[in-house]
């Protein structure tokens, strides 16, 4: 999941050369290929919130608690989930991304079978 803002080419097809924007174009084309799906602001929120109020739903004792802190994915890219694996998330552990980290469809899924939680 991508904030559209984060990625917003197109207030620069005025002002770049034809061949940077057809490229740019041709990237976030290729992003949406591999599963990437961006998001405005507040669709992105909703989401987020939807996903955590049901977890808010479960009893208290089938959430086990988690006292260690979060892993960080330190590198600002794609988050595949190829890398989740590697990290050895355990269930319901915590993960930190940094600020414009794309997340691959297969990654989300991942987080999701494995109730890892997405701090900021």
């Amino acid at each position: 999941m991508v904030l559209n803002e984060s990625f917003d080419f197109h207030q620069y097809k005025q002002t770049s050369k034809a061949l940077l924007f057809q490229d740019l174009q041709e990237q976030y084309e290729k992003l949406i290929r591999y599963g990437v799906q961006f998001y405005k602001k507040e669709e992105l929120i909703a989401i987020l919130e939807e996903s955590t109020s049901g977890e808010n739903n479960k009893p208290a004792h089938d959430v086990p608690k988690n006292s260690s802190t979060p892993k960080t994915v330190e590198k600002v890219g794609l988050l595949t989930e190829k890398k989740l694996i590697e990290m050895n998330l355990s269930d319901n552990d915590s993960i930190r991304l940094k600020k414009g980290m794309i997340v691959t469809a297969l990654a989300k899924d991942y987080l999701k079978r494995h109730n890892i939680n997405i701090e900021e």
